[in-house]
C-alpha cells in the first residue's frame, strides 16, 4: 500500500526539500509514498486526487494554505494536514482544522521523520490490518478494526467481532498479542486481549465492550492496562 501525499508550497526550493525529505524517509522507513507537488492552493483544490497526508504551506499567493485546509474539510477531507511556516501565530487557527502539527522552516529532517513516523501511525490504527486466518470453514479475512476482543478457548482462539466471531487453531494468544500490540490491542488477561477502540466501559476487575460482552481484566496487569489504555486515548486526541 502507498501513502499519498501532497505538497503545496509557492517556493520551488521548498517544495524540492519536501521531496527530498519524503524521498529520505521512504528509503530509511521502507514506506511506499506516492508524491504529488502543487505550487498554489487552487491547483491542490481543483485536483480530483485524495490525499492521507497534506503538506501546506501557510502563505502562498491569493489563498493561503490555512484558507485551503478549511474548504478540504468542508469538502469532508480527512486527511492529515501539516502546516508549513515560519509564523507561530497561525497555531491557534490550526487546532480549528484539526491540523496534525506545524513544522516550523527551516524544517529539520529530524523533527520531520519523528512527526511523519507519529503520521502513518495514527493512519494505520485508522485503518486497521486485514489479517488472513484458516478456520474449519475456510479462509477468512478480518479487519483488526472489527475485533472487539480475542478469547484464548480450549486450545483454539476466538475471534469476537461486532457482527460475527469465528475460531482459528493455529494462532496462539502470545503470538497475536505480539503481532496486534501496534493496532490498539492490549492482553487484559492471560487469556484475553482486547481492542482498546472497542471498550466500553473499565470496571475493577473486568471490561465492558461495545458488542455487550465482558472480558476479565487480571489485577496483575491491571495498571500496566490503564497506563496503555490512556496513551491509546491520548494519541486519538
Amino acid at each position: 500500500m502507498a501513502w499519498r501525499i501532497a505538497i503545496c508550497d509557492d517556493e520551488a526550493p521548498a517544495c524540492q526539500q519536501l521531496q527530498n525529505y519524503l524521498d529520505q524517509f521512504s528509503a530509511q522507513h521502507r514506506e511506499k509514498l506516492e508524491i504529488r507537488t502543487f505550487f498554489n492552493a487552487e491547483d491542490l483544490l481543483a485536483a480530483e486526487c485524495s490525499y492521507d497526508i497534506l503538506l501546506l504551506d501557510i502563505q502562498m499567493g491569493e489563498m493561503n494554505g490555512m484558507n485551503a485546509a478549511r474548504k478540504l474539510r468542508q469538502r469532508g477531507c480527512q486527511a492529515i494536514i501539516f502546516f508549513i511556516t515560519s509564523m507561530t501565530r497561525y497555531a491557534m487557527e490550526g487546532y480549528e482544522v484539526h491540523a496534525f502539527s506545524f513544522l516550523e522552516k527551516p524544517i529539520r529532517y529530524e523533527i520531520f521523520a519523528a512527526r511523519m513516523q507519529d503520521a502513518l501511525h495514527s493512519l494505520k490504527r485508522s485503518a486497521g490490518q486485514t489479517l488472513t486466518f484458516h478456520t474449519s470453514d475456510g479462509i477468512i479475512q478480518v479487519n483488526t478494526n472489527e475485533v472487539c476482543y480475542i478469547e484464548s478457548f480450549r486450545h483454539k482462539i476466538r475471534f469476537a467481532c461486532l457482527q460475527f466471531s469465528f475460531f482459528e487453531s493455529e494462532a496462539t494468544i502470545s503470538d497475536l498479542s505480539l503481532q496486534l500490540a501496534g493496532c490498539g490491542f492490549f492482553r487484559c488477561h492471560k487469556s484475553y486481549l482486547v481492542n482498546m477502540g472497542s471498550i466500553r466501559l473499565i470496571g475493577e476487575d473486568s471490561i465492558s465492550m461495545l458488542d455487550g460482552s465482558s472480558v476479565p481484566l487480571s489485577k496483575h496487569r491491571r495498571r500496566e492496562f490503564l497506563s496503555a489504555y490512556a496513551l491509546y486515548r491520548k494519541e486519538l486526541l
